[in-house]
């Protein structure tokens, strides 16, 4: 995920959404029917570690059109797909991948919707009811549901689905650049603990605070306003991350997107969103963590602390929130490991020199795109 000022991830945002096996034919058309529904053709890639992965939804229509009566076809990034060899060549690289065509089952021919998405699902309360709200496998990127819309679409995601069944939160931090608060607490249950780190409209060199703006009426609803140094290129840098932690008994869900905390942001202006759910260590055998395999990244909850910790230095009697959220990134409660393929790109505000230099921005992302395939990235 990687922007300016956001925590990003590199992410296969298709990876989960076909798994099953099937021989590849020569067929005329991209949808069939059978007695059990639906079929899609779908077209796929495989990885330097043997994976197959689904085409992006653009590039399949591409190649399913052109299967037909062409030999060969080109898409997007400099690729050619030759039927013949039933390979795909990078024209840049010369990198060569095999590529196969199978059919999916399609639930219907109408919205698909997150029931049937493999990458979320309902989650089930504890005496096994099922219950409001879904659990995310942090397997795909979805876009926000704009306006008033009552479609039910399987990569369309509202502030209230991200948020969940608010009577169960325990404790949430925050990120945004400019929020609604009015807006924001009527998702959330009276009295909850919130952190709110937000820089909008702060004067460049202002003192770094922590401030209780209702006071008694809810103390635990907290907003800190990080510090920016002054002069020069200072002048230009702003705290644009957009990111919510929140923490319940048995889960700890970490939403990072483009968008802002305000109504207008999430209901009126198209925006990506990437959500996942990390089960606590007592859930061992649970659904989630069965679909949730470690990339073999262990530090993405350290990363993740360690940008968190960026928000707080300079601002006095704060290392009881601090120390609270570091340890729920890193403590032995919650297992925050990233499914593969996905990588955590921060931009923390402040001047980073030496080792930590490559902690964040475009320096880590160089780190990562150095390390693997330019065809194994998608963004």
């Amino acid at each position: 995920m990687a922007s300016s000022s956001t925590p990003s991830t590199l992410l296969n945002s298709s990876k989960k959404r076909y798994r099953a096996g099937s021989d590849v034919y020569r067929g005329g058309a991209s949808m069939t029917s059978s007695s059990d529904g639906a079929l899609e053709a779908v077209w796929e890639w495989m990885t330097g570690s043997g994976e197959w992965i689904p085409f992006h939804r653009a590039d399949n229509t591409i190649i399913e059109a052109a299967f037909t009566d062409q030999k060969k076809v080109n898409i997007a990034s400099d690729r050619v797909v030759d039927f013949t060899s039933l390979q795909q060549r990078n024209t840049r690289t010369g990198r060569v991948r095999p590529v196969r065509r199978v059919l999916r089952q399609h639930d219907s021919y109408g919205p698909r919707t997150p029931d049937s998405d493999s990458s979320c699902r309902k989650k089930p309360t504890e005496n096994g009811i099922i219950g409001e709200g879904f659990e995310f496998d942090g397997s795909r990127i979805y876009l926000n549901k704009l306006g008033q819309s009552e479609t039910n679409e399987a990569n369309e995601l509202s502030f209230a689905d991200v948020i969940g069944d608010k009577s169960t939160i325990n404790a949430v931090l925050l990120s945004s650049f400019g929020s609604d608060i009015e807006w924001l607490l009527e998702h959330f249950a009276f009295a909850t603990p919130i952190i709110l780190i937000d820089d909008y409209d702060r004067k460049r060199g202002a003192t770094a605070e922590i401030q209780q703006p209702f006071g008694e009426v809810w103390p635990q609803f907290r907003v800190v306003h990080p510090y920016f140094e002054t002069g020069g290129l200072y002048d230009s840098g702003t705290m644009h991350a957009k990111l919510i932690i929140i923490e319940r008994d048995q889960t700890l869900r970490i939403c990072i997107s483009s968008s802002n905390l305000t109504p207008q942001d999430w209901e009126g202006v198209s925006q990506c969103i990437w959500v996942a759910d990390f089960a606590a260590a007592s859930r061992s055998e649970s659904p989630s963590r069965k679909r949730v395999k470690s990339s073999g990244s262990p530090a993405f909850g350290h990363q993740l602390a360690r940008f968190v910790e960026t928000f707080f230095r300079s601002i006095p009697d704060c290392s009881a929130i601090v120390d609270h959220w570091v340890e729920v990134l890193t403590g032995p409660r919650f297992i925050v490991n990233l499914p593969p393929g996905i990588q955590l790109v921060a931009s923390a505000p402040g001047y980073w020199k030496g080792p930590d230099r490559d902690n964040w921005g475009h320096m880590r992302l160089r780190d990562l795109l150095a390390d693997v395939s330019s065809e194994e990235v998608l963004f």
